[in-house]
């Protein structure tokens, strides 16, 4: 009896450790944000977008207690990819304007991040500015887009500095980002 209840035992452990190494190699499965970075890095910004939007509409003024700022923020990256990617292609008004509630929502979600009483979000303030500056989501006002973006070319921000000095410099012609 003691040969078999070790034979059971050992057959359990043998099964727990099958088990947990079948678990361990099973694929998790990343969730919405991951799945659209997935789509963003194929090149599928309308369904980047798609599955963004559920979590960037929870920061809605009209629910302002809930909110993923993963959604928002991705969100508002996305849909300035959406527009630089429809500007090249020469996209006609029409389709620009198919588009228009994303970029309103975009818009909504970076005037409300790119500055806090806490800190400045200067990935934000970059978008905001591009935002101005192409008339993406709101109306076009350079000066405005050009101020923004000369601010976060001076800022301290390792990733968006060299950004916004590009557009300044590319876009704008403004050799003293050059």
């Amino acid at each position: 009896m003691a040969i078999s209840s070790v034979m059971i035992d050992g057959r359990r452990a043998l099964f727990a450790v099958a088990v947990m190494a079948a678990v361990a190699v099973a694929p998790a499965h990343a969730g919405p944000f991951e799945d659209a970075v997935a789509a963003t890095n194929q090149g599928d910004y309308l369904g980047a977008l798609d599955i963004l939007r559920p979590g960037a509409l929870l920061g809605h003024p009209d629910q302002p207690q809930m909110w993923d700022a993963d959604s928002r923020g991705g969100f508002v990256i996305v849909a300035d990819k959406l527009s630089e990617q429809l500007w090249n292609d020469g996209a006609s008004d029409e389709v620009v304007k198919s588009h228009e509630a994303d970029f309103v929502l975009a818009f909504e979600i970076a005037s409300g991040h790119a500055t806090s009483e806490v800190f400045v979000n200067w990935g934000m303030r970059y978008y905001l500015g591009r935002m101005y500056l192409f008339g993406t989501g709101v109306a076009e006002d350079g000066e405005r887009g050009e101020e923004l973006l000369r601010q976060v070319a001076e800022s301290d921000d390792e990733q968006y500095t060299s950004r916004a000095k590009d557009v300044l410099c590319v876009d704008q012609g403004l050799d003293e980002f050059c």
